[in-house]
């Protein structure tokens, strides 16, 4: 998340951050699958009643990085840095 805050501060980064927070994002949504993935296939899963806490940190971070997805995407796509000014 520090690396997030920096970007949206600063607006240029570097290519091996805008890579590393990317890999972190994508992480994180990959992981939110895993989640499903277990919600639907394990009995047990559904036994812990804090589950909830972890879903709503989980589909908050995530959505953070949303903004993030878009932009490296975008910048990847053109060539250059879109950032908003």
């Amino acid at each position: 998340m520090p690396q997030l805050i920096l970007i949206q501060r600063y607006g240029n980064v570097e290519n091996l951050t805008a890579n590393f927070v990317f890999c972190l994002g994508a992480y994180r949504a990959l992981y939110l699958l895993n989640w499903i993935d277990r919600y639907l296939t394990e009995d047990t899963y559904h036994a812990n009643k804090t589950q909830w806490i972890i879903w709503i940190s989980g589909l908050i971070q995530t959505a953070l990085y949303c903004d993030f997805f878009y932009y490296y995407i975008l910048s990847k796509w053109m060539g250059r840095s879109v950032l908003p000014n």
